[in-house]
């Protein structure tokens, strides 16, 4: 199993790398994110585990946006000859149901392993103009393997390289990593409060993060988070999520 989940984490090559601009810095730089499209990723399930993968969708529609949930299935063979089943689930969000199954499924996947290097990078500068990257692919694939682009909010983790080329418009810049980042009590409060109603808080935490802010929990949203499990100010897409995902003790 160890095996597997090593072939499942081995860097994508170079040719299956694109790139898509992320946020925009001001009218002529901006971040870029690396990705690799679903057909990647199957096609890496299929040489590592053959057939014996599987995915499950739930979609859901609410305000001109998809949202879809898949639980990825891997199934490994043990020495007794018995089958272990394991999976992981991803979340995604798009604006056609296409997309946000892509999304989810890409989310899914990386928890595996697969695509994994390029979550943990960071976004890389780029020269913009309008939302068209002017950067040279082989400058972006360079700084990619280098995994740093010298500029503090360049060094963000990505959370994003599971979306798919159907995204919205490139974001606003968020703020650094570590600048304004939830507090550990927050943190707490808001795991606390998910284990209240949830049997799989920590998992549900961790794709509320993914959601909002990528990689870490900011303090406004950490803020928002609270105040929707409260039942003070509801949040739609934290509803949605917690609907498709939660487990309810």
């Amino acid at each position: 199993m160890h095996t597997i989940l090593e072939e499942l984490r081995v860097p994508f090559d170079d040719d299956q790398i694109k790139f898509k601009l992320q946020v925009k810095l001001d009218d002529n730089t901006g971040l870029a994110a690396p990705y690799v499209d679903a057909r990647a990723v199957i096609d890496r399930l299929n040489s590592v585990v053959g057939l014996r993968w599987s995915e499950h969708y739930s979609m859901h529609y609410e305000n001109g946006i998809w949202y879809a949930q898949c639980e990825l299935h891997l199934y490994f063979e043990q020495k007794n000859d018995l089958p272990l089943k394991t999976y992981r689930t991803g979340f995604g969000i798009g604006d056609d149901p296409k997309a946000a199954e892509s999304d989810a499924f890409k989310r899914a996947a990386v928890k595996f392993g697969v695509g994994a290097h390029l979550w943990e990078s960071g976004l890389i500068k780029v020269e913009i103009s309008g939302n068209k990257i002017l950067t040279p692919r082989s400058d972006m694939l360079a700084a990619l393997k280098q995994s740093s682009v010298g500029d503090e909010a360049a060094n963000t983790p990505i959370g994003e390289i599971a979306s798919s080329t159907h995204d919205p418009k490139p974001k606003a810049a968020k703020p650094a990593a570590g600048a304004g980042a939830a507090s550990e009590k927050q943190v707490n409060l808001i795991k606390k409060l998910l284990g209240q109603s949830f049997d799989n808080p920590d998992e549900l935490y961790d794709e509320i993060v993914m959601l909002l802010d990528d990689d870490e929990l900011s303090k406004t949203n950490a803020s928002v988070v609270i105040e929707h499990l409260l039942g003070k100010k509801e949040n739609p897409e934290i509803t949605t999520l917690l609907d498709m995902i939660g487990v309810q003790k």
